[in-house]
């Protein structure tokens, strides 16, 4: 199990009326039963996840109340709750939809389902500005070279200190959780560590605005 509730409320900061942040519930393709070592595709289909509920967090009240909730679907239907930690504005998530909607009036085509509008736009809607954060996915592979990873990160502008970045855990591994450095640099350093100590791996995958794991099962 992992259970990331605590140490990502601390991180929540609501500046500002409208602001909130975006937690799905994922049912992931790996976490469905198997049939002769296959998932199910009564499941999923072709799909890799299939949503099952979404929130929008709009205080730290609201994060507290929804607490059990979450952790009660996330146990009963075998799926994962994901929080994006760049938060986003109630007005930003209505603009994206609003203007989408208007292409399709104005371009005239037929008009798809609107419900994945919604999820569509709280994707899109990253309004962290300066407060903005990358997730540095420290995998299986990756997870004994984890504090190599951070101090590697501490040496890339705009040189972050160690608590600066803060670690979630995550079913296979780390989300370390940092602001943005220089990724050319990172490469650089990750080519070099490896050189020196005979490690053959791609570089760990940075990812700019993804979801991190709030709590399995």
């Amino acid at each position: 199990m992992v259970d990331n509730f605590k140490i990502i409320r601390s991180m929540l900061k609501f500046e500002s009326p409208g602001d909130c942040y975006y937690v799905q519930l994922l049912r992931r393709q790996s976490d469905d039963p198997k049939i002769g070592g296959v998932p199910d595709p009564a499941y999923h289909g072709n799909m890799h996840s299939r949503s099952i509920k979404d929130y929008f967090i709009s205080s730290l009240a609201h994060f507290d109340d929804v607490e059990k909730e979450i952790k009660t679907i996330c146990e009963v239907f075998n799926v994962r709750a994901y929080i994006r930690l760049n938060k986003r504005t109630f007005k930003d998530i209505s603009m994206i939809i609003f203007k989408h909607i208007t292409e399709e009036i104005c371009s005239g085509e037929t008009f798809a389902p609107p419900l994945h509008l919604v999820a569509r736009a709280a994707g899109r809607a990253n309004a962290a500005g300066k407060s903005k954060t990358w997730i540095v996915d420290v995998d299986a592979e990756f997870v004994p070279y984890k504090q190599a990873v951070r101090e590697m990160i501490e040496k890339c502008e705009p040189f972050q200190s160690a608590n600066d970045i803060v670690e979630i855990q995550t079913k296979n591994g780390f989300h370390l959780i940092a602001k943005p450095f220089n990724t050319s640099r990172m490469d650089e350093l990750w080519q070099s560590f490896c050189s020196e100590n005979n490690i053959n791996l791609p570089r760990f995958d940075i990812h700019k605005d993804n979801p991190t794991i709030l709590y399995v099962k």
